[in-house]
């Protein structure tokens, strides 16, 4: 199948005079005196050890270790449906109640799109953007294709090339946006898991791959590959020769959103509570610790302004999947 082409003391102010004003009706129309006063259930779209279950036990974390949230935070993997379906929904169910909160990654994105789950991203109380999560391009060792020129020029001499990523989703609009931008067309195959992904291009069944930097560089630095643009808008930090996508001309490349959603019909007050919260876990050390580690772009963007990236980037992801097959 072919398809073409640390903390400020202003920001504990503004919280703590946010806590002690939230007077709004809660769960089941109780009256919330002060926010937080109850357990948090944190639904966590996916499984252990994935890039949702490692930002959120990481905010978690802050939040208990800063003295963010006064009282427990129960987070929950909800792995049971494919693309965090079930957390999805489980919140669109809890509308109005402030102590259910999910985040979102590329499937909260792709699935209704794809699907028919009876929710899109509007569906629900957008919190806060915190950073994206951004991918390389790597081609195989001793191909001659060490660098994004020379891929650009092989790719475009050819007519196509054979690319790679996980399922039809991220990676595919990423592929497509990279090759409508440089001019050249692609055979896109979809792989199931990372290490399928990583054998089609070590059996040359692909010419290229896209694949989050902490699945594949260990290759890179055995050898076995070239890693030769990162769609991130900045140089990696332990990978400084490879060009970010800003420096490749590239823009507009859709990350992975790390980010956090309430349920629909949620108070305002506490939509304001959550976003002055956030704003002070993105200025600490711990957080910053974690994008490093993480190879995360830093993106903080807050209520509508977030809701209006959602909508923006699935958008775009139904444009590109829309106009070449994958919809």
């Amino acid at each position: 199948m072919r398809w073409s082409k640390v903390t400020s003391v202003g920001a504990m102010v503004c919280v703590a005079g946010i806590l002690a004003g939230c007077q709004s009706a809660g769960r089941d129309g109780l009256e919330t005196a002060s926010y937080p006063a109850e357990t948090l259930e944190f639904a966590i779209p996916g499984g252990p050890g994935g890039g949702n279950d490692i930002m959120v036990r990481t905010l978690v974390r802050i939040l208990e270790d800063e003295g963010l949230y006064g009282e427990t935070i129960n987070p929950t993997n909800r792995q049971g449906a494919a693309g965090g379906t079930t957390a999805y929904q489980d919140l669109l169910a809890a509308a109005g109640d402030p102590y259910q909160i999910s985040s979102t990654s590329s499937s909260f994105i792709t699935t209704p799109l794809v699907s028919e789950v009876g929710w899109t991203t509007a569906s629900f109380t957008p919190v806060a953007l915190l950073a994206q999560d951004d991918s390389l391009i790597v081609t195989k060792s001793g191909e001659g294709l060490d660098t994004w020129q020379d891929w650009v020029t092989h790719a475009t001499a050819n007519g196509s090339v054979t690319v790679g990523g996980i399922a039809t989703g991220a990676d595919f609009v990423r592929q497509v946006s990279l090759a409508e931008q440089a001019g050249y067309e692609i055979d896109y195959v979809p792989f199931n898991e990372d290490g399928e992904l990583i054998n089609g291009l070590l059996s040359d069944s692909v010419d290229a791959i896209i694949a989050s930097p902490g699945d594949i560089v260990g290759q890179v630095e055995a050898g076995n590959f070239e890693a030769i643009l990162w769609t991130g808008p900045h140089p990696l930090a332990d990978l400084p020769d490879v060009p970010s996508a800003n420096a490749a001309g590239l823009h507009g490349l859709p990350g992975t959103p790390r980010g956090l959603i309430l349920p629909p019909g949620v108070p305002a007050e506490v939509v304001a509570w959550w976003e002055q919260t956030i704003k002070i876990v993105v200025e600490t050390e711990a957080w910053a610790v974690y994008l490093a580690e993480n190879r995360l772009t830093a993106d903080a963007r807050y209520g509508d302004d977030f809701g209006a990236f959602l909508a923006e980037t699935s958008g775009e992801f139904e444009r590109i999947m829309r106009e070449h097959g994958a919809l």
